[in-house]
């Protein structure tokens, strides 16, 4: 599994980078295991944070986006909403 973890418009810290890698790995964990995992984070002009995470694997694609105050609390939701959506995938597949 390939995964992608890339800031635009900003800099975090290295507490930081190290919070959102383990976000990153939850996700990592629960997507098919054939998975490519892709999560950017953008700060935008106006000071808040766009997260988009898409994940490509040969059962589908699951994405999601969320625009938060804080880069933490966009990854949060983006996260939250991504794992739901692979939640009930896992539900119906079989």
């Amino acid at each position: 599994m390939k995964n992608e973890l890339s800031f635009k418009h900003f800099i975090p810290s290295y507490a930081d980078q190290q919070t959102f890698t383990t976000h990153l790995s939850m996700i990592e964990d629960l997507a098919p295991a054939d998975s490519t995992v892709s999560m950017i984070v953008n700060k935008l002009a106006d000071g808040t944070y766009h997260t988009i995470i898409d994940i490509k694997s040969f059962c589908g694609k699951f994405y999601s986006e969320a625009k938060e105050i804080t880069s933490l609390a966009s990854i949060k939701t983006a996260k939250n909403t991504v794992l739901s959506k692979i939640l009930d995938w896992k539900k119906k597949r079989f």
